[in-house]
């Protein structure tokens, strides 16, 4: 059997929540994807917690070729 040709692209939606009630373990997460989409907008609601994976991408992006897209909400694409 030859060597495995084919990569799977991992993708994950980070910085979502409000408040305390975070929705996923992004710093666990980070070092493992592939692609980050950010939520944005009044996709996320609060800014704290998109704050930290957001800084935590960046710093992913310096180390390794990880690339970041973003989230908006409904509202966010209509312009409420």
């Amino acid at each position: 059997m030859g060597p495995i040709k084919q990569k799977v692209h991992i993708n994950c939606d980070l910085g979502e929540g409000y408040g305390n009630f975070k929705c996923g373990p992004d710093d666990e997460l980070i070092p493992m994807i592939d692609h980050a989409n950010v939520a944005c907008g009044f996709h996320a609601g609060d800014p704290l917690i998109m704050y930290d994976p957001v800084c935590d991408i960046y710093r992913s992006l310096m180390l390794k070729t990880m690339t970041l897209g973003k989230r908006p909400s409904g509202h966010a694409r209509k312009g409420a």
